[in-house]
């Protein structure tokens, strides 16, 4: 019975060792966008920033028996996001943003009299991320 066992625990652990593990071949971080305040006075700026825009996950792999070989799928910075700031439902103001090598990419904005006091959304390629307010000055 001891060996039985012994036996089941050796194979769970293989199996789990298997498995886990951080790989960074296999990650695939969704995009995520940031500003550098929640708050924005009009007349000012606001950073907005986005990270791990990457086309391609590096996680989808084709193994040859042949050679003993695993390809996996290339991953590049993603180009031409398109980055809407909008307040009500209506955009404010566009821009098209390249990530950098690292997947990153950054963008200083004028806070113009475009705005109007309240909330605005940030959002690239259709996809709402993050919000932040606007501020008398």
């Amino acid at each position: 019975m001891r060996k039985l066992l012994a036996l089941a625990t050796l194979c769970l652990i293989a199996a789990v060792s298997a498995c886990g593990g951080a790989s960074s071949a296999g990650s695939c971080a969704a995009p995520q966008i940031n500003t550098s305040v929640g708050h924005v006075a009009l007349g000012d700026q606001i950073v907005i920033q986005g990270k791990n825009y990457f086309d391609g996950c590096g996680d989808f792999g084709s193994h040859n028996s042949l050679t003993g070989r695993t390809t996996y799928e290339d991953v590049s910075p993603r180009t031409g996001i398109e980055v809407t700031i909008s307040q009500e439902d209506e955009p404010v103001t566009q821009f098209t943003a390249d990530a950098d090598e690292f997947g990153a990419w950054e963008k200083s904005v004028d806070i113009t009299d475009d705005f109007v006091i309240g909330f605005a959304e940030v959002s690239a390629d259709d996809v709402f991320f993050t919000a932040f307010g606007v501020n008398e000055n």
